[in-house]
């Protein structure tokens, strides 16, 4: 049986009750407002993918001066129209979701919302614009498990000029990891794991532990921006996209020597973006996130946790 040091018996004990996942019931909100203008959206954020029929894309369109959002437009179309078929595939189940409809103008049926809940298609949901500018709110929280969106049937008529979508907020029932963990020299499988809210503003209460890893050894949390990976890496895997920043080296603690499996590391990403060392990390960033570890007896002497995925909050 491992046995954990003093230090980590707190958090040996919300790993082993399978407590470390809170985070994941944290609001995301997509409001594309960190991508340029032009930008074709995809797989930008780690809990969602945006998608289109072939021949059509979803691209961030800006109409007046710091608000974007997003618009779905036939390929080589001289000028975005917003009335394609958009597809959200979110990577775990969702629920709470909402978001707006920028210029539903027509107030008549304009567009429809295939829910898929649990990759079963459960319901369509009409909307009703507003008969003038502005935006409407479409709540779908009477809806949870939320595996897949499709917004189809937008009105193509003289009353409406399309319809763009922005402010995407959904609540994940886990956060996205991605990319397998590599097997250390003790046969543990490192994995990472969430507690609390991440957030641009709290100053502390996200953590992001790593375990089980060998004991008293140097490691650190890895991180980027860019997207997530899959490359062959020290006998593993990289599961994040370069460029890659760092967090300071710590030990992971746990029981004296020989090696076994109780260290851990933990770090409070919510203190690390409080700290300013990352300007890059503001509300609406996602962030692609591994543990990395130093593993004297593995041939490669590196172990690697898998990666895992969050958009930062307010």
């Amino acid at each position: 049986m491992v046995k954990f040091s003093s230090r980590h018996q707190g958090l040996a004990a919300l790993l082993t009750a399978g407590l470390l996942h809170s985070a994941a019931h944290a609001q995301t909100v997509i409001d594309f407002e960190l991508l340029p203008p032009g930008t074709v959206v995809t797989n930008q954020y780690p809990e969602v993918t945006f998608s289109s029929p072939p021949g059509v894309e979803n691209k961030v369109l800006q109409v007046w001066p710091h608000r974007q959002f997003l618009c779905s437009w036939a390929i080589g179309s001289p000028t975005p129209t917003c009335v394609e078929d958009t597809y959200l595939d979110f990577a775990t189940p969702v629920s709470r979701l909402s978001f707006l409809a920028i210029e539903p103008n027509c107030s008549c049926p304009n567009a429809e919302f295939r829910v898929f809940q649990n990759h079963v298609h459960t319901a369509t949901v009409t909307l009703t614009g507003l008969g003038s500018g502005g935006s409407k709110l479409v709540d779908l929280s009477a809806y949870d498990q939320i595996t897949r969106l499709e917004i189809v049937n937008i009105l193509v008529s003289p009353l409406e000029g399309g319809i763009g979508w922005d402010k995407f907020s959904f609540f994940p029932t886990t956060l996205p990891t991605f990319c397998g963990p590599k097997l250390n020299s003790q046969g543990c499988l490192p994995a990472l794991s969430s507690s609390g809210i991440v957030s641009a503003s709290a100053g502390a209460g996200f953590l992001l532990i790593g375990a089980p890893f060998i004991n008293g050894k140097p490691g650190l949390l890895f991180y980027g921006i860019s997207g997530s990976n899959s490359q062959p890496f020290f006998g593993g895997t990289l599961c994040v996209m370069p460029p890659i920043a760092r967090t300071p080296v710590v030990d992971s603690q746990g029981n004296p020597p020989p090696d076994d499996c109780s260290g851990i590391y933990s770090i409070d990403f919510n203190a690390w973006i409080a700290s300013g060392q990352d300007p890059a990390l503001v509300a609406g960033r996602p962030v692609w996130a591994q543990y990395w570890a130093r593993d004297p007896a593995d041939p490669d002497m590196v172990s690697l946790s898998n990666g895992i995925g969050f958009t930062i909050g307010n």
